[in-house]
């Protein structure tokens, strides 16, 4: 039986100099000798052509809590999600974007959290940052929380959530997802999100519906903006195509978790989120994109 309490599972694909930052950021703690006892990196490399593997070879050698796969092929997002927790052996899995990083204190506030065996899923905070990693693009993090929430189940966690497009993105931002891997991997029939290139989403809602929750109020994760790679998602490469994926998500929640909806709401919030999109995406482009301008509507809306 594994001695592991956490496995951070880091899914990647061709982005070595990323990856550097978010390795850097764990490791720095593995001077700590409980954090280094209770704790592993798991890395699922999807066929990346770069320097990844050269680059993970290098603190493989240094520390032998690393465990390194590599695919024979890219296998699509979903498939290597699934691979990094398959691979893992901690108690509990924390899913890593490969372009995040760690705050300085993250592991030794979370630990003792996940000893006290008492969740079965957990949301981290997040705080947006700069495309460096550098300073904050925000001024406070995504959950306004002055403390931990805790929820009977995952279900009344989910039902709190007024906004429908704040329910898809909780659960569909990936650094922020950390369960209890024995559950993650009974649930049957997982390969039946393979595709919607957020397979941890639907498997995280599905498999932890009836179990405790808990929402941590402090931010452990730095998320790098501006980073997405729509392009690498079939079926998200465009805004619509991404409004219509978000649409039938909020969808297949609603009836997962039997929570009644208006149809006319939901179309009216489809068509806004591809307007909002298409004109933020021109404005960023454009007007925000020299920094004092972005600066100053920050400093206007309070961010």
């Amino acid at each position: 039986m594994s001695n592991i309490t956490l496995s951070i599972c880091i899914p990647t694909y061709n982005r070595a100099p990323f990856l550097k930052q978010l390795l850097d950021s764990i490791v720095f703690k593995f001077n700590d000798a409980d954090v280094l006892a209770k704790t592993e990196i798991v890395i699922s490399d999807n066929a990346s052509t770069d320097t990844t593997q050269s680059l993970v070879a290098e603190y493989k050698k240094k520390f032998a809590n690393i465990c390194y796969s590599r695919n024979n092929e890219n296998l699509g997002f979903d498939k290597n999600v699934l691979n990094v927790v398959a691979n893992a052996s901690g108690e509990y899995c924390w899913l890593m974007g490969d372009d995040d990083a760690l705050f300085q204190d993250a592991l030794e506030h979370l630990l003792p959290l996940l000893s006290d065996n008492k969740h079965y899923y957990f949301l981290s905070n997040c705080w947006g940052y700069d495309k460096e990693l550098i300073n904050p693009a925000l001024s406070r993090p995504n959950l306004h929380l002055t403390g931990n929430v805790e929820y009977p189940t995952l279900k009344d966690f989910v039902r709190s959530i007024v906004n429908p497009y704040e329910m898809v993105g909780t659960f569909g931002g990936m650094s922020g997802q950390i369960f209890r891997r024995k559950v993650w991997q009974e649930l049957p029939n997982k390969e039946e999100f393979i595709g919607g290139q957020t397979i941890h989403s639907p498997v995280i809602l599905k498999a932890f519906r009836d179990l405790p929750a808990l929402v941590i109020a402090k931010p452990l994760v730095k998320v790098r903006a501006d980073n997405m790679r729509w392009d690498t998602f079939p079926g998200l490469e465009t805004v619509h195509k991404r409004a219509k994926e978000t649409k039938e998500g909020m969808v297949w929640i609603y009836n997962l978790y039997n929570i009644p909806y208006s149809k006319t709401s939901l179309e009216i919030k489809y068509y806004w989120n591809i307007f909002y999109s298409v004109i933020f995406n021109f404005a960023r482009k454009t007007v925000f994109k020299n920094q004092k301008v972005r600066n100053f509507v920050k400093l206007l809306m309070g961010k």
